[in-house]
């Protein structure tokens, strides 16, 4: 059995969930691997499931048992339940936060697996990414963020088979920010930018804080993530970018229990002009 913790059970992490509880009969008939969500968490609670009661988590529920979120206790929760089915755990994160990255490590040396889509590792501080990649091979586990650069595409780790194979990195060039790319090509004279902004977001293009997108960090993550892996020992602030964000909002904040998207749309209204 391989048991899931998922973290981050907003929209992205709910679909997974039924893709999981939907393809879990096919994939035990196929591949003989039962695939079983353990537990789930969000930012201030989770709850962490009993074996074979997944099912209540159809359609994006919440089951009952709830409690307050405990990332390192999660991973003990993963890893009992593959300790007494002789199985795997695999951690899988869904956000955008720095807080499931600190994690990486421990759960990785403990023999738990990840794969996330969040770039906060990969592009974070060097020794603590030395540390996650180190972790990984210590415990037998693995480290799967194939999605943190160009979404679904296949980049990192051919990009890894071809240094394995002696190929020598001259240039990696390419469009790194699909929502910079739609906010350009839909922009046109006498559209306002926070409408383009909006509808960016609207269409779940945008980071969940559309900063990271413009203001260049999201770029500058991808491009850190892909210099790694050619061997470049570089940090973030490294990577030069040009914002996109009015100086007034860098520092800004939405007020308590906004929608931090939805917030920052509104005020960037105010410098339409400006844009």
């Amino acid at each position: 059995t391989l048991h899931l913790g998922i973290v981050g059970y907003g929209l992205v992490g709910k679909e997974l969930v039924n893709q999981v509880l939907a393809s879990a009969k096919g994939l035990e008939s196929e591949l003989g691997v039962r695939v079983e969500v353990a537990g789930i968490a969000r930012s201030k609670t989770m709850v962490l499931l009993k074996p074979g009661s997944d099912g209540g988590l159809d359609g994006g529920a919440w089951p009952a048992g709830e409690e307050p979120v405990d990332l390192e206790k999660m991973g003990s929760h993963l890893l009992a339940a593959a300790a007494a089915s002789g199985g795997k755990a695999l951690v899988v994160d869904n956000t955008a936060s720095d807080a499931p990255a600190e994690m990486y490590e421990k759960w990785l040396a403990a023999g738990a697996s990840v794969a996330t889509p969040n770039k906060r590792a990969g592009s974070g501080p060097y020794p603590r990414y030395e540390k996650i990649m180190a972790a990984a091979a210590a415990g037998g586990s693995h480290f799967l963020y194939e999605a943190t650069v160009g979404a679904g595409l296949p980049i990192i780790f051919p990009l890894k088979n071809l240094i394995r194979a002696g190929d020598k990195v001259e240039a990696v060039e390419g469009i790194f920010s699909g929502t910079l790319s739609y906010i350009f090509n839909t922009w046109k004279p006498g559209m306002k930018f926070s409408d383009v902004v909006k509808e960016a977001k609207d269409k779940g293009f945008t980071e969940p804080d559309p900063r990271d997108d413009l203001s260049g960090t999201d770029v500058a993550r991808k491009v850190t993530i892909l210099a790694r892996e050619c061997g470049l020992k570089i940090e973030l602030g490294d990577v030069p970018v040009k914002s996109l964000v009015p100086d007034a909002l860098q520092d800004w904040s939405p007020a308590d229990g906004a929608n931090l998207g939805d917030a920052f749309v509104e005020e960037i209204k105010a410098y339409d002009d400006e844009m």
